[in-house]
């Protein structure tokens, strides 16, 4: 049994998109395991039992290098988002005529982004299972032209925590800056993520 505790709280209120790569990536990789499909169900027909487990397993094998291509890129496409984002200036416009202060949200509502990273995760190990539980903290600034900035991701496995960011970063919905005393402002987020898998 595969559970995924995340908890989401905001840090503090001060002054996702995915990121476009990862999105040209996420379609490539999806075109090309479509194809392998049509591709496998067009080989079966009129084949025998044999014929077919063999052309099965074949099929299987093509989609595992696919799904290992796959994120070797986008860890690639995570790591230069990382070292080449920038801070935003703050805003200086009045860009909000209502003065209640809100913090920055998330367009398919925190749920949502809960189950995106869970299935993100958990997709990513369906073919390559290791049993261990793990955790790490993503902090991230929502930032005032509603853009994200990673400032850290805190964890003792490297490779857990690249892969929770990466997950984090592949969710579809968008974000929304924060407002305080009628501008746009920077809200700071503090995302934990636990996985635990049991037998």
């Amino acid at each position: 049994m595969i559970r995924l505790f995340l908890v989401f709280f905001t840090v503090i209120f001060c002054n996702a998109q995915q990121i476009e790569p990862l999105k040209v990536l996420k379609n490539k990789y999806d075109s090309l395991n479509i194809a392998l499909k049509q591709h496998y169900q067009k080989s079966i027909i009129g084949k025998s039992e044999k014929e077919i487990s063999e052309i099965y397993f074949s099929y299987i094998s093509r989609v595992r290098n696919n799904n290992k291509k796959r994120y070797t890129d986008y860890e690639v496409a995570v790591k230069d988002f990382f070292n080449h984002q920038k801070i935003a200036e703050p805003s200086t416009e009045i860009s909000n005529t209502d003065l209640e202060e809100k913090p920055a949200t998330y367009s398919l509502g925190f749920e949502k982004l809960y189950k995106e990273v869970h299935e993100f995760i958990q997709n990513r190990y369906q073919d390559d299972f290791e049993y261990y539980s793990n955790s790490a903290k993503i902090h991230f600034i929502v930032q005032n032209d509603n853009s994200l900035y990673i400032e850290k991701v805190e964890g003792t496995n490297s490779d857990f925590n690249n892969l929770a960011l990466m997950a984090f970063l592949m969710t579809k919905g968008e974000w929304k800056s924060g407002f305080q005393r009628g501008k746009n402002v920077k809200t700071k987020f503090t995302l934990p993520v636990k996985f635990v898998v049991e037998e």
